[in-house]
């Protein structure tokens, strides 16, 4: 999904979100130059490029000057 950024610091394949062959949520950093990182209960933890974490509800995925929010609907 293209996103603009205002002070470029969104790569153009900057992260990769979707489903693991199980079917559970992952999201991986493509080896950006600003990093991705992923926020759980306040703990910023940076994601290593090429390797799929699993966010969970509440966790926050930072990505350049921009910000997911993972929320999980009943």
């Amino acid at each position: 999904m293209p996103l603009s950024s205002a002070d470029m610091s969104v790569s153009k394949t900057h992260a990769q979100f979707g489903p693991a062959s199980d079917g559970v949520p992952v999201v991986m950093d493509r080896g950006s130059t600003n990093g991705s990182v992923l926020i759980r209960q306040g703990v910023s933890r940076p994601l290593t490029a090429g390797k799929p974490a699993t966010p969970v509800d509440g966790d926050t995925v930072s990505f350049g000057d921009r910000q997911m929010s993972v929320r999980r609907e009943a």
